[in-house]
């Protein structure tokens, strides 16, 4: 339970993102607060469908390609874009738009495609890394200007680093986190229209701007 995700130690506190989407997904179903019970478990062994003992499990869970597998995801609540990292305090971090990256020098890694491909749009002279991790160790070097990496680890870099923004793509759909549920699960399709419902009235953004702002900045 790390932040930005929960915060305070406690799931049932309702702070933190996935704290507080739980929260609101709950209440849109009709259960108050005092009706939800939180428990802990393997999140390997959830994915694997081997777990049990809950209704709904949230830990970052990236939905699938495919439709099959050993449990139920719901529709996503939170995209899993790519984000531009730059030292703190630097002049790559005061940018504002891609016109702005134009000349930095931009690192990017395989196997992501999306990212290889937002990074050669960016820079001519992009540069190749094994891993977003040592990407964002050449960024903190000062080897390249700024880093593009999924934005759940850009969020939570930390060490003097800045989210500068998301790059998107509208064609795209990028993947998302999604609750995961057990095979054939009776709530999975109640728990995905409330999600599509929280984001339909603006509640899902309401709570990424308040607990995740730095996922919430669009480049454009």
């Amino acid at each position: 339970m790390t932040s930005p995700w929960f915060v305070g130690g406690d799931p049932a506190n309702g702070r933190g993102y996935e704290s507080a989407v739980a929260a609101a997904v709950a209440k849109q179903l009709g259960y108050p607060a005092g009706a939800v019970a939180w428990t802990t478990t393997d999140p390997t062994k959830v994915v694997l469908g081997k777990a049990s003992g809950f209704d709904v499990a949230l830990d970052q869970f990236a939905t699938p390609q495919g439709t099959t597998g050993p449990v139920d995801y719901s529709t996503g609540y939170f995209s899993i874009s790519d984000s531009v990292v730059a030292k703190s305090n630097t002049g790559a971090s005061r940018a504002t738009g891609l016109s702005d990256l134009k000349r930095l020098r931009v690192a990017a890694f395989p196997p992501s495609t999306d990212s290889s491909t937002a990074a050669a749009q960016l820079s001519a002279a992009a540069h190749r890394y094994p891993s977003a991790a040592a990407g964002l160790a050449a960024v903190r070097s000062g080897a390249v200007d700024v880093a593009i990496v999924p934005t759940p680890l850009a969020v939570t870099a930390g060490g003097g680093l800045t989210v500068i923004g998301q790059l998107e793509n509208p064609m795209v759909q990028p993947q998302q986190f999604g609750m995961i549920l057990p095979k054939k699960s009776a709530l999975t399709s109640c728990v995905s229209a409330a999600i599509d419902q929280l984001r339909v009235t603006g509640a899902l953004k309401t709570l990424l701007q308040r607990w995740v702002p730095a996922a919430n900045k669009p480049l454009n």
